[in-house]
Order: structure tokens, then C-alpha cells, then sequence
């Protein structure tokens, strides 16, 4: 059963540490258009910059909207067995002024990511299990407890660590090439947080920590660097807090842009999984892989378009597509994309073709198959009608694509690259951007 839940949107979160974070101010009161749980991730997304406080609670976290009115039912208590939660609670405690209270139920302790996504509009928090304690903890007065991690709006990250007992640690930074990273080491300092921690889109791809040496003892945490990044400082206000700074162009890159895209719900269904490997080609790829990788990147470029992103697998699950449907239909989504690849017996055949049902889908899925071919210069095949179950049982426009042949060598070999996954992702978008825009005409 796919672990997604959304409130209209719906929310799950877990705790583990002490910080508070404001996100911009409103001068009115902004809708809280959905409270997202997926993946172990808590997405708030409010039609305009949401101020949050975000703090521990006995029982786990607890989030207040300064400024906020819940724009979906209300007052919501959800439970869960299994996961990192145990239920999430929120309701509007006033009006006049708004405040919404969104609390998380956990047992557990936690490492939260924090980013902002949609110039602010979307407060994002990834949740991540803390390691078991070592056996051998190496002996010392100082560990390093949490880590407290921040994608500003200009797409820079701000870290800071703590020890278990709250207090700011110091490091000295180096800087190293070959690969582009950054050392964080911590004299005299124990270890005692995830071992490695995937970084907020930004300078820094992800964050890897290790008990550097015992004697004598060092913690040691690396920042692996990507294409954006350009310096780092560490905060003049505090001598605790790194800056990791990205490139002038990524910083423009994350100026908020009005897209019709904006709080709009898309249902990602990534074709087959589990025991349905789907089509498999002559070198032994199998589409349900293929297309979950598709369907990944064309969620992130949804989410940084400011849309509802829903994907129905995070992984090799199977869901059948009764329960494909469902999906889509019980988390109200306003568009559905479906993706697939296309096989033949004939390894000649290539190109992309798209398929619609319902009289909605048609305009949606012009749109898309137009958009597709734009970007990826891939033989046109044509829109075709078909009574394929993920349009025929769906009632919002729905559009599947089978972009290329796997049974085709050459394409087979396109659709593994990451730059031609990005195209399909890309095309997508494109597509339905098109289709809204010509829709509000």
C-alpha cells in the first residue's frame, strides 16, 4: 500500500531536536491549500510565503501558522501503523488573527531537512531515522547530536550543528577538489547523527558524516558540492552556522516565477512495478525502472513549478491499476500523467505516441504529445484513442505517454540517459503548461 497521504492534503511528521524557523512575513492571511505526508517528507503549500514556527513537542513536533487559514477540511486527525508518525493533527485555533496548528506524533527521534520551495509558498521538511547508538560509543565530553539544515530562497544552505545537549559546536571548514566537497571536522567530538543525509535542491548534494578518528577523537562531516556551488562563509552573527552559497545564475534560477502550474494537482502514475516488470528490452532493462526514473525528475520539476506533485510509487512497488485509479482519484488530482514505454517485436519501430480516452483528455494530450516531440526530436506516431484503464476509470483529463521503443536499440539506449530522461520530464511540463494556459483562455 503506497505510504502517500495528503490532506487535501494530508500530513505525518516525527521529532528529535530544538529550533525555530520563520519563513518570510505576510501582510495578510495566506490559504493553506494543502498539508502533504509522502515519503517521509511534510509539505505545508499556502498561495503565498508562509511564516512557520516549527518546534518539538512532548509527543513529537508542532507547527504554527502565523497569518494562515486552512483552505481544507478541518479540524483532521490522522493515524498511522508503520511509519515514522503515529498520527498528525491540525486545525485553525483562531481567525482573527489566523493561526493554524499542525502537530506531528512521533515516537521516534528524527533528522529533519528543512527547504522552501515556490519562492517560500511551500515549507518542506524531510524526515530521516537517526542511527541506532554504537555499541562502543568512543568516550568524551562532547557529540555531535543534530544537525539543523536550511534552503534559503536564493537556493543557498545554511547548517548548523549542535551537540546532544543543544549547545552550538565549532569545526574548522576545508575545502577539497576532485571531487568538489567540503570538510567539516569537530575536535574532541563523538558522533551521533545519520551517517550520510540527502542535502535541499542547492549547492550541496548531500551530507556525509563519520567518526574521523578516536585518538584523538574527531567527528568529520562532508558537504559533496555540485555545479552551483560558489563559496561558503560562516555566518558573521554566529560562528556556528556555515553558509554554503550557490552560483549568481542558480541563485536566479530560484526567483519565484508565476506559473500556471501553481497549486495545481497532478496524479504521476509510474508504469508497472513490483512483480510487473513491464517491457523488458533485449539488454535486460525493464520499464517499471525506467519509468520511475521519468516519473521522479518530472515530480521535482512540478514541485519547483509550484504544482501538487503526486507520485504513486516512491520505489519497486506493485499497484495495480484499480489502485492506480484510486490513486488518483481519492487525492482529488486535477490532472492525470501516466508514463509508460513502448515495445514492439519488430526492432525497427520508434517514435512517441499518445494516448487519450475520455473527451478531456484529448486537448491535454495534444498539448503533451506537441510539447514531447518539441524537446525530443523523436518521430511523430500520432495521438491515438485507446480504452487503457488509467483513462478510462479516471474522471479528471488524463494523458499517457510511450515517448520511445525499448525494443529498439538506438532508442533503448537514448532512454537511458539521464539528459534524454530530463527531455521526457521537461516536455511534460511544457505540455501542460500549454494545455492550462489555452484552458484559461
Amino acid at each position: 500500500m503506497f505510504k502517500k497521504m495528503v490532506f487535501q492534503q494530508r500530513v505525518i511528521p516525527k521529532l528529535f531536536l530544538t529550533f525555530f524557523i520563520c519563513l518570510n512575513f505576510l501582510q495578510a492571511d495566506v490559504l493553506v491549500n494543502a498539508i502533504v505526508w509522502e515519503k517521509q517528507t511534510l509539505s505545508v503549500i499556502g498561495s503565498a510565503p508562509l511564516q512557520v514556527s516549527f518546534n518539538p513537542a512532548a509527543d513529537g513536533y508542532r507547527l504554527v501558522l502565523t497569518g494562515a487559514i486552512l483552505n481544507i477540511p478541518h479540524p483532521q486527525r490522522l493515524y498511522f501503523t508503520g511509519d515514522l508518525l503515529s498520527a498528525i493533527v491540525y486545525d485553525q485555533l483562531s481567525l482573527n488573527p489566523g493561526v493554524v496548528e499542525i502537530r506531528l506524533q512521533t515516537a521516534r527521534k528524527l533528522q529533519p531537512a528543512i527547504s522552501r520551495e515556490s519562492g517560500g509558498n511551500s515549507f518542506v521538511v524531510k524526515f530521516t531515522k537517526l542511527p541506532p547508538p554504537l555499541k562502543n560509543p568512543p568516550t568524551g565530553n562532547t557529540k555531535l547530536g543534530r544537525v539543523e539544515i536550511v534552503s534559503e530562497n536564493d537556493n543557498s544552505l545554511r547548517l548548523t550543528f549542535f551537540s546532544t545537549g543543544n549547545a552550538p559546536l565549532n569545526y574548522k571548514v576545508s575545502r577539497f577538489t576532485a571531487p568538489e566537497r567540503l570538510a567539516l571536522d569537530f575536535p574532541a567530538t563523538a558522533l551521533g547523527i545519520d551517517n550520510e543525509i540527502a542535502l535541499p535542491y542547492g549547492p550541496a548534494a548531500r551530507l556525509r558524516a563519520s567518526q574521523f578518528t578516536r585518538e584523538p577523537l574527531q567527528a568529520r562531516v562532508v558537504l559533496d558540492l555540485n555545479a552551483n556551488y560558489a563559496a561558503y562563509e560562516q555566518m558573521q552573527d554566529s560562528p556556528y552556522t556555515l553558509r554554503v552559497l550557490v552560483t549568481p545564475s542558480a541563485a536566479e534560477k530560484s526567483l519565484p516565477r508565476v506559473s500556471v502550474l501553481e497549486g495545481v494537482r497532478v496524479a504521476i502514475i509510474a508504469g508497472h512495478g513490483g512483480s510487473d516488470p513491464g517491457a523488458i528490452s533485449k539488454r535486460g532493462h525493464k520499464e517499471k525502472d525506467i519509468t520511475l526514473v521519468i516519473a521522479k525528475r518530472l515530480q521535482n520539476l512540478l514541485r519547483e513549478k509550484g504544482a501538487v506533485a503526486l507520485l504513486n510509487r516512491e520505489s519497486d512497488e506493485g499497484m495495480s491499476l484499480n489502485d492506480q485509479a484510486q490513486f488518483a482519484e481519492s487525492n482529488k488530482a486535477d490532472l492525470l500523467v501516466s508514463v509508460h514505454l513502448n515495445s514492439f517485436v519488430n526492432e525497427t519501430a520508434s517514435g512517441a505516441e499518445t494516448f487519450y480516452y475520455k473527451p478531456v483528455d484529448y486537448a491535454l494530450a495534444k498539448s503533451v504529445h506537441e510539447e514531447l516531440l518539441k524537446v525530443t526530436g523523436q518521430k511523430d506516431r500520432g495521438l491515438r484513442k485507446s480504452m487503457l484503464h488509467n483513462l478510462n476509470h479516471t474522471t479528471m483529463p488524463g494523458v499517457l505517454i510511450e515517448p520511445l521503443f525499448m525494443s529498439n536499440p538506438r532508442e533503448e539506449k537514448l532512454i537511458l540517459t539521464p539528459e534524454f530522461q530530463q527531455k521526457l520530464a521537461q516536455g511534460i511540463v511544457a505540455g501542460l503548461e500549454q494545455y492550462l494556459q489555452n484552458k484559461n483562455k
